[in-house]
């Protein structure tokens, strides 16, 4: 999980975005109706390894992105390919585990984009940890 807080969005009023840990992930319609009472909220995110979505960067920067990493480490499975990510958080940064079906074409030291469903985040109390906002 990435530690983070709630922000609604300025063009926006009835979205929400979780923001920590490099991260900027838009929520769903659902989510945001039910979390808009809780911005500035201490939270966490939480998303398995494989409901991240990796875009290469040959081609530039797409404009959708949640996020931007930097893959460290490639184990291929056979059916299934193991990532792990570096994605910069200011000065720090937050280690991730990603997993794409197949024989992935990416290699250790590509940059790539993150995004995320929407559909397949968990958002969690900080304190408490109990669950606020489930997958829909």
């Amino acid at each position: 999980c990435i530690v983070g807080a709630l922000q609604q969005l300025r063009h926006c009023p009835t979205a929400v975005r979780f923001v920590g840990g490099g991260l900027q992930v838009e929520l769903s319609a659902e989510q945001s109706t039910s979390l808009g009472r809780d911005i500035g909220r201490r939270v966490e995110l939480g998303v398995r390894p494989e409901h991240v979505e990796l875009r290469s960067l040959h081609s530039g920067t797409p404009a959708d992105v949640d996020s931007l990493a930097n893959i460290t480490m490639v184990e291929t499975l056979g059916d299934s390919t193991i990532l792990r990510l570096r994605i910069k958080n200011g000065v720090e940064t937050e280690q991730w585990t990603c997993k794409t079906p197949g024989r992935s074409k990416l290699t250790a030291g590509d940059n790539v984009a993150l995004q995320f469903d929407p559909q397949q985040i968990l958002i969690f109390d900080r304190q408490s940890g109990a669950l606020i906002a489930p997958c829909e």
